[in-house]
């Protein structure tokens, strides 16, 4: 498992800049997903590149 905070650091050193970071979340009783503030299991982060702005 990568952590967030992993993935933000390698991509720093990779010359992008983080953008935004959502959590994912399941719900197997209504088997809906859905979006929130909790990235520690599933996680989307947008990077671009700083000149991208």
């Amino acid at each position: 498992f990568i952590k967030p905070s992993e993935l933000e650091e390698w991509s720093r050193h990779a010359g992008l800049v983080l953008r935004d970071s959502i959590g994912m979340h399941f719900n197997p009783v209504t088997q809906e997903y859905s979006l929130g503030r909790n990235v520690d299991v599933n996680y989307l982060m947008y990077f671009s590149r700083p000149d991208d702005e």
